[in-house]
């Protein structure tokens, strides 16, 4: 069992937290970034027996889990990508 500091509150005990490098405010995602959202998240969301879409949130709504909200975290570029990573899931499949 590991806890992560990253949020405050219950979101510590429940969240699994990922960082990503850079300003994604002034900058879109990289490449890089976005490869290695693909391949983590996924892994995660398997490891860790994560209900999606609901799962999968950012410091900006740690409000909703009982964490301390960051409005700048993490971007507005990596939270279009996560809401559509979210859609993704929520879509039903054809």
């Amino acid at each position: 069992s590991e806890r992560s500091w990253h949020t405050g509150g219950k979101a510590n005990t429940r969240g699994v937290a990922v960082a990503l490098q850079g300003s994604t405010t002034a900058r879109p995602l990289t490449h890089s970034h976005e490869e290695c959202l693909e391949a983590l998240l996924p892994y995660c969301i398997h490891r860790y027996g994560l209900v999606m879409p609901e799962a999968l949130s950012f410091h900006a709504e740690a409000d909703k889990h009982g964490g301390r909200k960051k409005t700048s975290c993490p971007g507005i570029h990596a939270e279009a990508w996560i809401r559509g990573y979210r859609r993704g899931w929520a879509a039903p499949a054809a």
